[in-house]
């Protein structure tokens, strides 16, 4: 049996799971974003308590590459390529929009139905993808300036339904017009990247884990202080 541990550090909730291709055994959600540097190590151990499966028993790692927070992200590729180099087990990095469709895909919707996935990205933007239901990338992942003409988007594809995902759905689906949309509360959990592991996933080789980044689609948010910098002499 192949087990995976899944690690998602994109956004709020952050979380972890482990399990196959199958069952989830455990998995551990933290909704203060503040506790993840601290508490992202003990929440694998807990899961790996919970499950009774050791790191060592893993054949794999699966990673949210995003898009998501800046932090979010170093954090958990940082844990996720530690393991798997002093392990010696393999990464798979996962779209977090194609796991989040596919779920949406699985509860909802029909072929011809469309999947539009967004996270607030603040100061106006939100990252976006759409996506169909067979997983196929319509629209590629990019931050995109409010307001968006995703009428004239979804118009090109005249899909039955448009199912607005993450938690700037109620932003996008302002966008939409006549078209009929539906706004879903599913969240970007660790659980959701193990439905990628079942359609042919590209698995990274251990060469390859080093040089592994996730989506860093904008730069982090850092301004040069305005205050003078303190100076031991002055009295």
């Amino acid at each position: 049996m192949a087990y995976f541990l899944a690690i998602d550090t994109t956004t709020t909730p952050f979380s972890v799971s482990i399990g196959d291709e199958s069952i989830i055994y455990a998995e551990e959600i933290r909704y203060n974003y503040a506790e993840l540097a601290g508490h992202i190590t003990l929440m694998i151990q807990k899961c790996c308590n919970f499950s009774g499966i050791s790191l060592n028993d893993l054949s794999g790692i699966l990673i949210a590459r995003g898009p998501g927070s800046y932090t979010g992200l170093r954090i958990g590729y940082s844990v996720a390529k530690g393991l798997c180099m002093s392990l010696g087990i393999k990464l798979i990095e996962v779209d977090s929009f194609q796991a989040l469709a596919q779920e949406a895909a699985r509860q909802f919707g029909t072929p011809i139905s469309i999947y539009c996935a967004a996270l607030d990205a603040r100061r106006n933007e939100v990252y976006m993808s759409i996506i169909n239901h067979f997983g196929k990338v319509l629209y590629p992942v990019s931050p995109c300036l409010l307001p968006i003409l995703l009428s004239d988007l979804v118009g090109q594809i005249k899909p039955d339904a448009v199912y607005c995902l993450g938690d700037a759905a109620d932003k996008i689906n302002q966008q939409l017009g006549p078209y009929n949309y539906f706004t879903t509360d599913i969240e970007i959990t660790s659980s959701l990247l193990f439905n990628q592991l079942g359609i042919g996933i590209e698995h990274s080789s251990f060469e390859e884990i080093a040089a592994a980044e996730p989506y860093y689609l904008k730069p982090p948010n850092i301004t040069v202080s305005k205050k003078k910098p303190f100076d031991p002499n002055i009295k």
